[in-house]
């Protein structure tokens, strides 16, 4: 995955990097990232983060940012930095 790619996503599958969705609606759990117990509605123009699951829906995103620039490389890499 690169910069600027584009990713489709849909029902029980993990958001693998952030990114802006460009096509489709899903809701998606946030819990492992944000804490959040209640799902979130995403659709066009919004913004999902890596390690959000699809509960349910199809989504196309594009990709600004891929690895330790994502909300989870960062999460990781200050949790590897803590040790």
């Amino acid at each position: 995955m690169q910069i600027g790619d584009e990713i489709a996503i849909h029902d029980h599958i993990a958001i693998s990097v952030d990114g802006q969705v460009i096509d489709g609606e899903v809701i998606v759990d946030q819990f492992a990232i944000a804490g959040e117990m209640l799902p979130l509605s995403v659709s066009v123009g919004e913004v999902v983060r890596g390690g959000w699951v699809v509960m349910r829906g199809r989504l196309v995103a594009y990709a600004p940012a891929v690895g330790n620039e994502t909300t989870l490389g960062r999460i990781i890499s200050r949790v590897e930095g803590s040790a």
